[in-house]
């Protein structure tokens, strides 16, 4: 399965110091997971203020209506990277989460190129 995913941009912006504003999506169907060990993501993290740290979160979980999930691999370094989730111990349908965070003063683009299985 590879979603190419151009248009997603997760977009947060926090204004106050010592808190965090995110944002959250997920896919709109469910994934089957059997038979694959990782969920990749295709990432860019860019972002401008006095702490510029930007965060991005990939996971999975069986409720269409449940925040990412307890298993979820992050990304917190700025630029163009794959982020890697294990999925070797699911199988059957799951929903997938992508989640971005910009904390401090911060202004958080996140863009997800490409979301796919291996």
């Amino acid at each position: 399965m590879t979603i190419n995913s151009n248009n997603i941009l997760l977009h947060s912006w926090c204004g106050t110091s010592g808190y965090f504003s995110s944002v959250t999506a997920r896919l709109n169907g469910v994934v089957n997971l059997t038979n694959y060990s990782k969920l990749n993501a295709r990432v860019n993290l860019t972002a401008t203020g006095s702490d510029a740290s930007p965060k991005f979160y990939i996971g999975v979980n069986n409720s269409s209506t449940a925040a990412y999930s307890s298993s979820s691999a992050a990304a917190t370094i700025k630029g163009e990277q794959i982020v890697t989730l294990n999925i070797s111990s699911f199988s059957g349908n799951y929903y997938v989460f992508v989640e971005g965070l910009a904390d401090d003063h911060t202004t958080a683009d996140i863009y997800v190129y490409q979301i796919y299985l291996t």
